[in-house]
């Protein structure tokens, strides 16, 4: 005979499979796409690339090629990328890497200061630039990147406030701070590209540059 007390019973277990199947549509259909994805921010040095899940390497160059900013509205271009740098020899560690959100990766310099009788003016005047840009970046998730010009691209740990000419030479946190030139800044016979701390590897076939995309 069936009982009030096997309703009540049967109430419960289809309760249980309602919840267990909201939680599985949940889970199926509205994942963060960073539930995939390892790692998901900041700078990190000896990056084992084994570790990485979820990144699609888009970019790879020897330093003694300029880097294209075409790159990353072409082959490129994704909402988040990782950018690295490493010995050629050494294919299972990324030396120093950092993520950033596309928008945020190139975060521009201040523009070359131009002066007059000790007064800034604008840089449309015909007058004495400097050649420096002052980069002052703002960490986004524990990276701060800079863009000066799309002439020299770069990253730092943090919000910090530095000079470029042609690239970032400081020695502040310097096992954290990546620094790539383009061809125009290449042509003019210095450059100072880095990688943590080895620098002056403009002209390196020894070291290379790579970027990922979120897949």
């Amino acid at each position: 005979m069936y009982s009030l007390k096997d309703n009540k019973s049967l109430s419960k277990f289809h309760f249980s499979i309602r919840i267990f199947l909201y939680d599985f549509f949940v889970c199926f259909f509205f994942i963060s796409a960073d539930y995939f994805l390892a790692p998901t921010e900041g700078t990190h040095a000896n990056l084992t690339v084994s570790s990485l899940a979820g990144w699609k390497e888009c970019y790879r160059s020897t330093y003694n090629i300029p880097f294209d900013f075409s790159v990353l509205k072409k082959t490129c271009n994704a909402s988040r990328l990782l950018v690295a740098c490493r010995p050629v020899n050494n294919k299972k560690i990324l030396t120093l890497a950092a993520i950033g959100q596309y928008e945020d990766v190139l975060h521009p310099c201040l523009p070359k200061q131009c002066k007059i009788n000790g007064k800034s003016k604008k840089k449309s005047k015909k007058l004495a630039c400097s050649s420096d840009y002052q980069c002052i970046t703002q960490a986004k998730r524990g990276v701060g990147w800079y863009n000066a010009n799309n002439q020299t691209w770069g990253f730092v740990r943090g919000s910090l406030s530095f000079v470029v000419n042609p690239c970032d030479g400081s020695d502040l946190d310097s096992n954290y701070r990546l620094c790539w030139t383009s061809q125009t800044v290449a042509q003019k016979g210095a450059a100072g590209d880095r990688c943590g701390n080895e620098i002056n590897l403009q002209n390196s076939t020894k070291w290379e540059r790579l970027i990922y995309k979120i897949v």
